[in-house]
């Protein structure tokens, strides 16, 4: 792994690379302190993976396409921790899917949407409704 520090913090871009010196995952880390701004992981062919971005101790921002082929995006909020947490995953042309919601720890409940943005199917706990 390669990369700057400033007063014994990593800072900016730091860069880690396969055996054969293919980029393998870039970290970009707060000018301010060490603590991780946003992460892009490769596949061996140099595409990209997976990029993860945090806003802020709260949110999180994923995106990663699956096989190469499955693009998959999802936002995570929590509070409290890790306790209560909102993921929403959103298709290819950006329309939100699904929202899965933990209270405490524990599943609560899932939403399932069409791509129009209207509730299909609710699952509160273990129980489907439509």
């Amino acid at each position: 792994m390669s990369g700057s520090y400033k007063d014994d913090l990593k800072i900016g871009e730091w860069r880690e690379y396969d055996e054969k010196g293919k980029i393998k995952e870039i970290e970009i880390f707060d000018s301010n302190q060490d603590v991780i701004k946003s992460i892009r992981y490769y596949y061996k062919n140099g595409k990209l993976s997976r990029k993860t971005q945090f806003k802020d101790n709260s949110d999180e921002e994923w995106r990663y396409n699956e096989n190469e082929q499955i693009e998959i995006n999802y936002t995570r909020k929590f509070s409290e921790g890790e306790k209560n947490e909102q993921w929403k995953y959103y298709d290819k042309a950006g329309h939100l899917r699904l929202v899965n919601v933990y209270k405490d720890g524990n599943f609560k409940e899932k939403n399932v949407y069409h791509e129009n943005g209207q509730l299909y199917k609710k699952q509160d706990g273990m129980v489907w409704e439509k």
